[in-house]
């Protein structure tokens, strides 16, 4: 088993960890040349560019993000839209089923049915004079 003094002795040459080389290790752009100091400044831009634009257009990137969320609101008006067609397509089966009225009123208008002993004109329409 290994005392403190190991278990602190390997912490502390982690980053981030108390410790001499925790003093080193946030001095190091310090101690780099001018060119050294140039690479590390590219080498951050770059790595700060790649990850905005994967984060950007990548496979779960905010275009993706923004075309679901899109295409969701589309999808829950059209589900909206066909809950009200249903609620009102109850309600007609409903009145067929209940008023004798309004069935015989949909016979008339639907299939051209009518009563016995009733006789239906048809006018032809005129033509309209330009």
């Amino acid at each position: 088993m290994l005392s403190n003094r190991n278990n602190k002795k390997k912490i502390s040459n982690i980053p981030g960890s108390t410790g001499k080389n925790l003093l080193q290790w946030a001095a190091m752009p310090a101690n780099l040349s001018e060119t050294d100091r140039k690479k590390m400044l590219l080498y951050s831009v770059l790595i700060v560019a790649v990850v905005g634009a994967w984060s950007v257009f990548g496979p779960y990137g905010a275009l993706k993000y923004f075309r679901v969320a899109r295409q969701l609101n589309e999808i829950l008006a059209r589900n909206e839209q066909l809950r009200e067609a249903n609620t009102a397509l109850r309600q007609e089966i409903s009145k067929l089923k209940k008023d004798p009225v309004y069935l015989e009123e949909v016979a008339r208008r639907q299939f051209g049915l009518i009563k016995k002993n009733e006789v239906i004109y048809e006018f032809p329409k005129k033509k309209k004079r330009h």
